[in-house]
C-alpha cells in the first residue's frame, strides 16, 4: 500500500465484508434461530464469526464496496438442537443460496460460510452443487463424520480456511488445570 498513482487509494483501502441479514435473504432467519443457545461450545463458532463480522471495522453496508460476502448460519446447532433434520437443513441452505442477491456475480467465490462442526461442509449435504467455489471457515480439515456418502474430506486448502473451534471459558480452564 501507500504507492502513488490511480491504484494507491484502492491499495490502502481495508478489506470490506458485507454480511447478509434476515430481512434481505428469504429463509435466512431459519438458520439464525436460537442464537443464545447456539453460542456455546464448538457450535458457538458459527455464532462467534457472525457476531465478529457484524461488529467488525471491516463491515460494509454497501455491497458494491464488498470484497467478501458473509452468509451467517448456525447449521449444526439447528440440526443438533432438533429444530431441523439434516434434510431440512439442506433444503434451507438451498433456499438461502438461491436467494443471495450477490452470489451469482462471482459464482460464489467471494462468499464465505462457516461450518464449525465435525461435519464441516457436509451439514449442508448439497454444498458441492450449490457452493462448490465458496470459501468455508471450518475447524475440520480431515474426514470426520458418520455418513457413508461422504468419502473424502470437503476441506480444500485452495478454497477454505481452517479456524480454531470455539471453547467456552470453563473448557479452557479445565484444559489448563
Amino acid at each position: 500500500g501507500g504507492g502513488e498513482g490511480p491504484r494507491a487509494a484502492e491499495e490502502d483501502r481495508p478489506l470490506r465484508v458485507y454480511v447478509y441479514d434476515e430481512a434481505e435473504v428469504a429463509g435466512l432467519w431459519k438458520l439464525l434461530q436460537s442464537q443464545l443457545y447456539c453460542s456455546r461450545g464448538q457450535w458457538g463458532t458459527d455464532v462467534l464469526f457472525h457476531d465478529f463480522f457484524v461488529t467488525s471495522p471491516y463491515l460494509t453496508r454497501d455491497p458494491a464496496e464488498a470484497d467478501f460476502f458473509f452468509v451467517p448460519g448456525y447449521a449444526i446447532c439447528v440440526l443438533e438442537g432438533n429444530i431441523y433434520t439434516l434434510d431440512e437443513v439442506d433444503a434451507v441452505y438451498k433456499e438461502v443460496v438461491q436467494a443471495l442477491p450477490y452470489f451469482n456475480a462471482s459464482g460464489g467465490r467471494d462468499h464465505v460460510f462457516v461450518f464449525g462442526s465435525g461435519m464441516a461442509h457436509s451439514v449442508f449435504q448439497s454444498w458441492k452443487e450449490y457452493i462448490p467455489h465458496s470459501i468455508v471457515l471450518t475447524p475440520e480439515t480431515e474426514l470426520f463424520n458418520d455418513f457413508a456418502w461422504v468419502a473424502e474430506p470437503p476441506f480444500h486448502t485452495w478454497r477454505d480456511i481452517v479456524i480454531p473451534g470455539s471453547l467456552d471459558l470453563s473448557e479452557v480452564i479445565g484444559l489448563i488445570s
